[in-house]
């Protein structure tokens, strides 16, 4: 009926918590609908231009968060990273336009989730425009007790 699960922090603290075991995982969120989300939370941030990544964290209680990997400038007009492999040069998106890997979908969702004073622990990632998260956006979500990661486009679910 319920899992045990135990958290760990960069800080070195730990915390036990009860999780409803077998949570069902839907696919009732389409990429439009994460997406228009996005768009609405955006403000003066612009996204991408080699891959736009959209993500909707869903707590366990239902409260919806919303993320996108915008980048803060409006002024390039062809992504730095172009030519190299997806998931390689992170570092030619913070110098050029201004995205460090806290611009990134998922940790945007998370980050929104704190910022809403919600708990993300047991809750569930949907993931769209890209087939994978980053190691640092698998840390953040290991470290903040998300337990899935659902990739829209693809189908695949990954339990973390």
């Amino acid at each position: 009926m319920f899992e045990f699960m135990m958290l760990g922090s960069l800080a070195g603290c730990v915390a036990a918590i009860l999780l409803p075991k077998n949570k069902e995982v839907t696919m009732e969120y389409t990429a439009e609908f994460i997406k228009v989300n996005c768009d609405v939370r955006a403000g003066t941030l612009y996204p991408c231009l080699k891959q736009e990544v959209y993500a909707c964290l869903v707590t366990t209680t239902g409260e919806r968060f919303f993320g996108a990997n915008w980048m803060l400038n409006n002024k390039i007009t062809v992504c730095p990273r172009l030519d190299f492999e997806s998931g390689t040069r992170y570092d030619l998106c913070e110098d050029v336009c201004g995205q460090g890997t806290d611009y990134h979908a998922e940790r945007q969702a998370i980050d929104a989730c704190f910022e809403s004073s919600c708990n993300p622990v047991g809750s569930t990632m949907y993931l769209t425009g890209h087939t994978y998260c980053c190691t640092t956006c698998t840390q953040a979500l290991v470290l903040t007790g998300v337990r899935t990661v659902v990739f829209v486009d693809t189908g695949k679910v990954e339990h973390i």
